[in-house]
């Protein structure tokens, strides 16, 4: 179900999706959406939680560290979130389709997906 949600997020915008859609594409009974996840707020939700990557393993110095007029902190992060998005953009351009979807948008489901987002370590800040 979530397949078929996030494929017809992004090709239709989240609006324009209809339950019943999503389950005829995953030839399901429309009231089982309902019933795991709420309708479909409950899905993008999930479809965040389900498909986004995990948070990367990163290191922290210690403060002595982070002071030194040589640290690359700053660098290193803002590197790897670039190479978070760009991985992003190439292996799941449907979830990408959908997060520039609602951030053009405005959406009030922005705020949920902010802060699913950041849940999952990820510095995508959409605000």
């Amino acid at each position: 179900m979530l397949t078929s949600a996030k494929k017809l997020f992004a090709a239709q915008g989240f609006d324009k999706t209809s339950i019943r859609e999503i389950a005829n594409d995953s030839g399901v009974n429309s009231s089982m959406i309902s019933y795991y996840f709420g309708g479909k707020e409950g899905m993008i939700e999930s479809i965040f939680d389900h498909f986004f990557p995990p948070q990367p393993q990163t290191q922290t110095q210690p403060p002595q560290a982070q002071t030194s007029s040589t640290n690359l902190a700053p660098y290193n992060e803002l590197k790897a979130i670039i190479n978070q998005i760009i991985s992003l953009r190439i292996y799941d351009t449907e979830l990408i389709d959908i997060l520039h979807s609602e951030i053009l948008l405005k959406t009030s489901r922005l705020e949920a997906s902010s802060h699913i987002l950041l849940h999952h370590g990820n510095v995508y800040m959409i605000y």
